[in-house]
């Protein structure tokens, strides 16, 4: 064999090699993230409130227990943690870690913290609460609590909580398959245009200025943008095909549409601009 030839298949051998370890080293990266629980998500994030609620603590990771305790300097063990079994009181100011643990053999969730100050809010702090139904997988907006602040409120309003005037946000997001008027349906449907229909959603925004009455925010002065974890019957798991996904809305009759965009780690993200009923839809596109 002449030296060119054999330069040649040498060459060719260990770009071979290369190859093959690349991907194996893509395969044993992808095989890891699949491999872990996702992190539990706290029904009421970390901050100020001026009374008592109750924590609820969820995982999308089936078959998994969530842990938690009332500390944020105990590391994790099962026998110092509490197994999660229901909503945990939160009466006085605390600091709550969370870790949801698999029955199988995928890796624990990360922790996940959050602290609470019950009746000590500093004036002009704004507040914000989540109220989740049964099968509503959203989790919290991403807006800043100022942003919170202009979307929910008038001029006026705003300058009050600028004075000392505490201001509490609370979103509410409910399944509403049993809740949505055939009126409704009729609606969506004759907006489909070919889409698959997921679930309906009431999302509906209230607001409370100091100690005084709850009121329902019906137009935000701009939207909240919200995340939310994919349901598992709206899950791609067909590689050769693209899946986009749109947030339907129906107001005063009429159905609007706001985007959904996928972010890296599979979320999806979308803007709600009413308190109403939604409906999440999808439709599938061969991948180029």
């Amino acid at each position: 064999m002449n030296k060119k030839k054999f330069f040649s298949k040498l060459l060719s051998v260990v770009l071979t090699i290369v190859t093959v370890a690349v991907m194996s080293a893509g395969n044993i990266k992808t095989t890891k993230a699949a491999e872990r629980v996702e992190n539990p998500v706290f029904s009421v994030v970390g901050g100020y409130y001026d009374t008592a609620f109750a924590l609820t603590i969820t995982c999308s990771t089936p078959y998994t227990d969530i842990y938690y305790i009332a500390d944020d300097t105990t590391p994790f063990s099962r026998d110092a943690w509490d197994l999660y079994t229901g909503p945990i009181a939160i009466a006085t100011n605390c600091t709550i870690q969370a870790i949801a643990i698999s029955r199988g053999t995928m890796e624990g969730s990360e922790i996940v913290k959050h602290s609470y100050n019950i009746g000590s809010m500093p004036a002009g702090y704004v507040s914000w609460k989540m109220v989740l139904g049964e099968n509503t997988p959203i989790a919290v907006p991403t807006n800043s609590p100022t942003n919170l602040k202009y979307s929910v409120t008038t001029t006026d309003e705003w300058n009050q909580v600028d004075k000392g005037i505490n201001l509490t946000i609370t979103m509410e997001v409910k399944n509403a398959a049993l809740t949505v008027t055939e009126a409704q349906k009729q609606l969506f449907a004759n907006a489909l245009n070919g889409r698959t229909l997921v679930q309906y959603y009431d999302i509906n925004l209230y607001k409370r200025m100091g100690l005084g009455v709850t009121t329902k925010v019906l137009n935000p002065n701009s939207p909240l943008n919200l995340i939310m974890v994919v349901p598992l019957e709206a899950f791609n798991t067909n590689i050769s095909v693209l899946r986009i996904y749109t947030m339907l809305y129906e107001y005063n009759g009429a159905i609007y549409s706001s985007p959904v965009f996928t972010t890296p780690e599979g979320f999806l993200w979308y803007n709600a601009p009413k308190s109403t009923t939604y409906a999440l839809v999808y439709q599938d596109y061969p991948m180029p």
